[in-house]
């Protein structure tokens, strides 16, 4: 039988050293307490904190985005996706903005540099 304690600590670490992979991490922390029957309490959180990290996940895939937009991810190619996705960037940035409550300013740039460095993309093509 696992240590459901210890699997949800794990959980907690990952959500808060920033993952742009925010949601999967939520629920799997959220399942284990469920199955584990214990609280968030029992593993050093609240539901305060999780919002506090969802939005700081929030931020942190509008950040990767933003990074496969202006080139600054090169080592993490989009592969196949590429060409489907490129042009979906300055919307999937917006969205995660918006699910996090945040604005461009919190991600360091303005919607205009957005824009511009989605048009750079397509000009590329």
């Amino acid at each position: 039988m696992p240590d459901f304690q210890k699997v949800a600590s794990n959980a907690l670490t990952k959500l808060r050293s920033g993952t742009k992979d925010y949601e999967m991490w939520l629920k799997h922390l959220r399942h284990v307490v469920k199955e584990g029957r214990f609280t968030l309490k029992d593993v050093g959180t609240t539901e305060e904190e999780l919002e506090e990290l969802r939005i700081k996940g929030c931020l942190e895939r509008a950040k990767m985005w933003l990074g496969h937009l202006n080139g600054e991810r090169p080592n993490e190619p989009l592969g196949e996706l590429a060409k489907n996705i490129r042009p979906k960037l300055p919307g999937l940035i917006e969205d995660e903005l918006r699910v996090g409550g945040l604005t461009f300013g919190d991600l360091g740039v303005t919607r205009e540099e957005i824009e511009l460095m989605a048009v750079k993309i397509a000009e590329k093509k």
